[in-house]
């Protein structure tokens, strides 16, 4: 097993050397031409903002300077659902969001949130990177944003938390998950007999501190980023959603960049997403060793059980319905039939 703080070190010390090249091209270059702020709510040491800013370097280095790509992680210029609203206006060039963010503003993209639908990575990255990820792209023109590169990885989804070990969906009777601010999250859990509880991200850790929740389903790099090992104590490996970030420019800044340029940016986000996406991988592996040294207790329920719960509850047929036909026929192609 990999040491992951030792290639966590190894990965910063790169882009530092990035840095390093990028800043004496930027010294050699005119004032930059695109000064490009990136939110996102992800922690500085996830592997999303690590990534982001090797692509950022990268851009850098190849514009000769003239673009400058700022990465502000951990909601430093607000919540997720307020950097939404700024990227909209142009307060805000580009966002690093989760479809289920995004999908408070076009619903279709959280399609890929449907509970169980992913068995594995390589269905994922099929549909993501083939028709199922253009639908989503083309589904936010209307709304002033341009998403012209690959989705990145957040990872499956497990669930935490500070009561007792899930080993069926009895087990989440009554209890209060945190989720994201997204309906589809919303409609889920409460078909799964929990209580679920909306709230940002940079909110999280106080709500579990506190006990406004009792527990939360993340990824499990999203749960070791945040500590939240530190107020929870079991995690049932469940694997009921997969979900990723969006890179996401507001599309008036995307159609000021000249053609070539809008090229070096594409081709170094997608280049470093790759390379995010085998990381993120491998770290899930990791980090249950890891966790499990700091007290996490983890179990592996089977997955029908919740399903068949979901189905009971109208889950699929409310969001095939939401979706519309043609999306629920992408999303089924890669997944085969939901029920």
């Amino acid at each position: 097993m990999h040491n992951t703080t030792t290639r966590r070190k190894a990965i910063i010390s790169g882009i530092g050397a990035l840095i390093g090249v990028a800043g004496a091209s930027a010294a050699r270059a005119q004032t930059p031409e695109f000064r490009i702020k990136f939110g996102t709510d992800a922690p500085e040491s996830f592997p999303l903002v690590i990534y982001a800013r090797q692509a950022a370097q990268q851009i850098a280095k190849e514009t000769g300077g003239r673009m400058q790509i700022e990465i502000f992680p951990a909601s430093q210029l607000g919540t997720s659902t307020d950097m939404l609203s700024q990227v909209r206006s142009g307060a805000l060039e580009m966002i690093g969001l989760q479809g289920a963010t995004l999908s408070t503003l076009v619903p279709v993209a959280a399609i890929n949130a449907v509970g169980f639908a992913f068995s594995d990575y390589p269905t994922v990255w099929r549909a993501m990177d083939g028709d199922l990820g253009n639908l989503v792209r083309k589904s936010f023109a209307p709304s002033g944003l341009q998403m012209p590169m690959r989705m990145w990885d957040s990872g499956f989804r497990l669930v935490f938390n500070k009561v007792r070990p899930v080993a069926t969906p009895d087990d989440l009777k009554a209890m209060k998950i945190r989720v994201p601010v997204s309906p589809l999250w919303l409609s889920m859990f409460k078909g799964l007999g929990t209580s679920p509880v909306s709230i940002n991200v940079g909110e999280l850790y106080s709500a579990l501190q506190t006990g406004i929740a009792d527990g939360c389903e993340l990824p499990i790099s999203g749960f070791d980023s945040l500590k939240a090992y530190e107020v929870q104590k079991y995690c049932a490996v469940t694997n009921h959603i997969w979900d990723g970030y969006w890179p996401v420019f507001n599309a008036r800044t995307w159609s000021r960049i000249p053609a070539p340029m809008q090229e070096i940016v594409v081709k170094a986000f997608d280049a470093a997403g790759v390379e995010q996406r085998k990381y993120n991988e491998q770290l899930s592996t990791d980090l249950v060793a890891q966790l499990q040294k700091k007290g996490v207790v983890f179990n592996r329920p089977p997955q029908e059980p919740f399903r068949q719960m979901l189905a009971k509850a109208g889950f699929y047929e409310e969001w095939r319905q939401k979706f519309g036909p043609e999306a629920w026929a992408t999303l089924e192609r890669y997944t085969g039939k939901l029920s």
